[in-house]
Parts: C-alpha cells; structure tokens; sequence
C-alpha cells in the first residue's frame, strides 16, 4: 500500500468515525425520547448505557451530555461532524450550562451558541480554561492517579475521617494533606516558627543606664570564664 492510498484511507476512516460519533448520539436521543430503555427495565437512559453498549460511567454521561447539547444547539452537530469540535469538548459546555442552571443562572440558547462556537479547534485544557474564564474562576488542572488496594483503602479512610472539614471533595481532601504535611515538614516553615518564637536578647543598656544613675557609676561586669579544651 502506497503512503498517499494509506493517508487518504485514514482521513476516511477518521471521517467516517466523527459521522458514527454524531449518529451514536442522535440514537441515544430517540432512546431517551421513547423511553424504550423501560422495555428493558431500566429506569433511564443513563442505567441503560453501561450495561447494554458497554459503555464506562464516564463514556455514558459524557455522550449523553453531548447528546442534549446537540438538541439544544444545533450548530454544534456542525462542527462535531467537522472534527472542530470533540465531543467530550462538549459535554464539558453542556455540563458547565448544567451547573449554572441549577445555580438559578439561565443561559439562552444564542449565549449558548455563541460558547459553543468559541471552543472550536481548542485542547481539552484550553476548553477548561475558557470555561473557568466564562465562571470567573482561575483555571484548574486535571490530575489523574492510578491506585492500588491499599492506596484505595488508605484515601476512603481519608476521605471519611475528613468529610466534616471538606465534604469528601477530592481538591480540598489533597488541599488539606498537603498543607498538613508541609507544615510538618517544610524547612523554610519551621525556619520562619522558631524565629517566630524565639526569644528576644535581652537589651541590658537600660538597667545599666539606671545603675549607673542611681550609684554614679557604672555596674561592675561579670568576671569572664574562658573554656578550655583539653586534648
């Protein structure tokens, strides 16, 4: 096979993957519109994915989400087919108008649009970074950690002796160790405490001043005893 026949072959595939994205939700949107998932015994579209597509929790929210934005905003179908727009870039959108819905802030469908349109062509971390723009937040990183058992029993006991400080929120449980540790084990920390605490020489300028006022002279210093070292 000739490079040229293998490029074009893998744009075409690429293509055809994007049209099948786009398809794979419309599908899921006449599923949920239906409700045939009751069919099955499932009480909604979300229960019905995993086990039935095959689909993670994080694959099955993320194209439901897209799924809903693709209603909502129909240009978006547009660009997904174009390849300008991911669809997890858009199930980001459509969960950050989620979040601002159920704070009682209502974006209209041309606000929508308009953000939608905006992250064309962008990276996953320049579509949070726009989005924590959009909120008035500073952007924050992503951070992904694979766990052992006995990490994983180590961090749900973490996360449970400390639910009253940070409401089993990941960010303020690793917020909370690390300031914990660092102020244990931070040399410039305990630098800066035992200055904090150390006691303060004692300026004997004034005594003397006063000794000397009161007797006309100077107190008489203290003999000096010198060390010696033996070898």
């Amino acid at each position: 096979m000739k490079n040229e026949v293998l490029f074009r072959r893998l744009k075409k595939s690429v293509s055809t993957e994007r049209r099948i994205g786009v398809s794979i939700l419309d599908l899921l949107f006449e599923v949920e519109k239906r409700r045939v998932y009751s069919e099955l015994k499932y009480d909604g579209l979300y229960p019905y994915c995993v086990p039935e597509l095959g689909f993670t929790d994080a694959q099955a929210f993320q194209r439901i989400q897209a799924m809903r934005a693709l209603k909502e905003v129909p240009e978006v179908k547009r660009l997904v087919e174009a390849g300008t727009l991911s669809v997890s870039a858009v199930a980001k959108v459509q969960i950050h108008f989620r979040k601002e819905a159920k704070s009682g802030k209502k974006s209209s469908t041309f606000e929508k649009r308009d953000l939608f349109l905006a992250m064309e062509n962008l990276s996953s971390r320049a579509v949070d970074a726009r989005l924590a723009e959009a909120k008035g937040e500073k952007p924050k990183l992503k951070l992904f950690i694979e766990m052992d058992e006995e990490l994983v029993e180590t961090w749900e006991k973490v996360k449970n002796l400390s639910a009253h400080r940070t409401n089993a929120d990941p960010a303020a449980i690793l917020k909370l160790l690390g300031n914990e540790w660092i102020s244990r084990n931070d040399p410039a920390r305990e630098m800066a405490e035992k200055k904090l605490f150390s006691p303060t020489p004692k300026d004997d300028s004034a005594e003397n001043s006063a000794a000397k006022e009161k007797g006309g002279r100077e107190p008489a210093l203290a003999p000096v005893r010198r060390a010696t070292q033996w070898t």
